[in-house]
């Protein structure tokens, strides 16, 4: 008990001094340096857009004067980070690295947490949030029974962040109201990430057998319950497995990091794990499938832009949507492609060389994902923060 306050009053005293250091350098000390800091899940994760656009983008914002860095507060990590990128890596819990975080003039993030704490942090600052998926279910303000401290932290960030990234025209609405701003704060711009996948680029995550196809499973979690796998009313392992080896199939199995102990009892030789262990960011693989079978993840809206076949599982639809719920009618935004029994999942797997689906998948497609005509989304986004830090320091 004593520990677990001694570390209490640790997170609170720098709570504090954060907050502090961050009136401070927002309303005192506000000259900035061409410096772009990016970050990920509370400093602790080097994944989703800001990575992506990390690492694609960070010839192109050298070329153009920016120095640039990524926050990992992880010491082993961002060792590890170091050796393999180069010195581009700093921590929030270094005075030294903290002040070249505050005094940076960009700051790009993948959550809503920024990479240091604070309030104002958007004030002499340009601070964009890219986020880290499409919204499908719902998120933010826009959940269900939010809490008051949720709500108190929504309000605070609106000091914070100055843009918010959406994936599409058709969210910019639901996207206002999740975040509780204004439209004109809702940035209409492709995911970085979009460049991870359609890049081709074999990763070797995925040791593949040849002649067989490699189908991503990846069912999203649920707070009310455990993700049931495989829920077919005539499923049995055996005799699935035995259908999968005929049909020269390998099931992917990817469940939410805090749940993957759950696959166990359904893992063979036909259906392996495909955890974050081994795949730390599942959008280093999707090229690499043959095809994604999910229930509400928005995994599937990035897997669409490459125009593979695609299925659901909504097996507790009704539940999910009265717990959690969708930022829009579900239908509209899903193939008809729902599987319910173990016929139809190999139905479905028996279209892919035909792959007949192919034109209403790329119309849905083009209605949740903005990609850019001509250019990357790398690119873009390049391009869009350059400009956002010519209007405020250049002109």
């Amino acid at each position: 008990m004593e520990n677990k306050n001694k570390y209490l009053l640790y997170r609170a005293v720098r709570v504090i001094r954060g907050v502090m250091s961050s009136i401070y350098y927002s309303f005192f000390s506000i000259s900035r340096t061409k410096t772009i800091i990016f970050n990920s899940a509370c400093n602790e994760e080097f994944t989703w857009n800001a990575k992506s656009l990390f690492l694609n983008g960070m010839q192109r914002f050298h070329e153009l004067g920016y120095k640039t860095y990524f926050v990992i507060d992880n010491d082993k990590e961002r060792l590890k980070l170091k050796k393999l990128y180069g010195d581009y890596f700093i921590t929030s819990k270094s005075k030294t690295d903290n002040k070249i975080i505050l005094k940076s003039a960009v700051w790009v993030l993948s959550t809503l947490e920024t990479p240091s704490s604070g309030v104002f942090l958007n004030r002499n600052r340009f601070v964009y949030h890219l986020g880290h998926g499409t919204p499908i279910k719902n998120i933010g303000l826009m959940e269900r029974n939010v809490s008051t401290p949720k709500r108190i932290f929504y309000f605070l960030n609106k000091s914070n962040i100055s843009v918010f990234l959406s994936t599409s025209s058709f969210f910019l609405e639901y996207m206002s109201k999740a975040f509780g701003v204004k439209k004109e704060r809702i940035v209409i711009a492709p995911q970085p990430r979009i460049d991870d996948f359609i890049s081709k680029r074999e990763r070797g995550l995925i040791k593949k057998v040849t002649g067989y196809k490699y189908i991503l499973y990846a069912p999203t979690w649920r707070h009310y319950s455990d993700t049931k796998l495989f829920p077919f009313p005539d499923f049995d392992l055996d005799s699935f497995s035995e259908r999968l080896k005929a049909n020269k199939i390998i099931i992917l199995l990817r469940l939410h990091p805090r749940f993957e102990n759950d696959s166990k009892p359904y893992l063979c030789d036909n259906i392996i794990s495909f955890d974050s262990k081994k795949c730390p960011d599942v959008s280093d693989s999707l090229w690499e499938v043959d095809g994604l079978i999910t229930d509400y993840s928005s995994i599937y809206c990035d897997y669409l832009i490459l125009n593979k076949p695609v299925a659901f599982i909504p097996y507790d639809r009704d539940l999910y949507e009265k717990e959690i719920g969708f930022s829009t009618d579900y239908d509209a935004i899903t193939t008809d492609m729902k599987l319910k029994t173990v016929d139809d999942f190999f139905n479905f797997i028996s279209r892919f060389d035909s792959f007949d689906f192919e034109k209403y998948q790329s119309t849905l497609s083009g209605k949740i994902n903005f990609c850019p005509d001509g250019v990357s989304a790398t690119e873009y986004n390049v391009r869009f923060i350059d400009g956002e830090y010519k209007k405020r320091w250049l002109m």
